[in-house]
């Protein structure tokens, strides 16, 4: 992610607030920003590559929301997850979506499994935990409000189909309250402990979860231990097993 001369962010504003979160091709783009077309052909290429726009396929891009921009500006998380791009593409436009859905409520959002422990493959699932406040009590609820999610990672996921016929990536949200991080969720929370990127985290709060829950897990002498098949469980000490 960089940040952009003036006239490119002008630009970005312009698609952003003229399009949203819908995929536009560069041709409509034209007519609404008033550019001509190579000017406006080279404005979009250069906001993709510096990570403002997502390129779905030739010709056609999506803007993000501004929040996904800056906590990926602000904390370089595109780098450290150190994968294939087609993984940072959808963790970008998950984050974006997630923003535009949850809005002041949104609380934190970090990449967790195969991706966060770089051992993502060309089957591997895109997994997000995301925090909210105000969430429905019923999960199926919680999961009908994301679907703006799923529906803005579908053209990509398709062009990513179309272009190499094998990445078709699934998308896995565990969408959890702040109180919901305690108690019955602590055993999901343990290898986060370890792995999660955390993309966006308002007053740090899952940092800071999870870095007291890091710190008694040291303190308590638990360790995470791979068997030969190179999957993993964690050893409490306290008569209590969780992978």
């Amino acid at each position: 992610m960089q940040w952009v001369p003036y006239w490119l962010g002008l630009t970005y504003a312009k698609l952003a607030v003229a399009f949203g979160d819908s995929v536009f091709p560069t041709k409509e783009a034209a007519v609404l920003t008033g550019l001509e077309s190579k000017k406006l052909n080279l404005a979009v290429s250069r906001l993709a590559s510096s990570g403002w726009l997502v390129r779905v396929k030739k010709g056609e891009y999506m803007a993000l929301e501004p929040l996904a921009v800056l906590t990926a500006l602000e904390n370089d998380w595109p780098s450290r997850l150190k994968a294939r791009p087609e993984a940072v593409l959808l963790v970008q436009v998950a984050l974006s979506e997630l923003a535009r859905t949850f809005g002041a409520r949104l609380v934190s959002v970090a990449v967790f499994g195969s991706l966060a422990r770089r051992e993502w493959g060309e089957a591997s699932d895109v997994d997000l935990l995301v925090v909210a406040d105000s969430l429905p009590d019923r999960y199926t609820e919680r999961l009908k409000s994301l679907r703006r999610v799923f529906d803005a990672c579908s053209p990509v996921r398709a062009s990513q189909w179309t272009r190499t016929g094998r990445d078709y990536h699934l998308l896995d949200l565990v969408v959890l309250s702040r109180g919901e991080l305690d108690g019955s969720n602590q055993l999901f929370l343990l290898d986060l402990t370890k792995d999660a990127v955390v993309l966006y985290d308002k007053g740090d709060f899952l940092s800071k979860r999870l870095s007291a829950l890091g710190a008694e897990l040291e303190a308590t002498g638990a360790l995470r231990i791979s068997t030969p098949t190179g999957k993993t469980y964690w050893d409490l000490r306290g008569g209590t097993r969780g992978r």
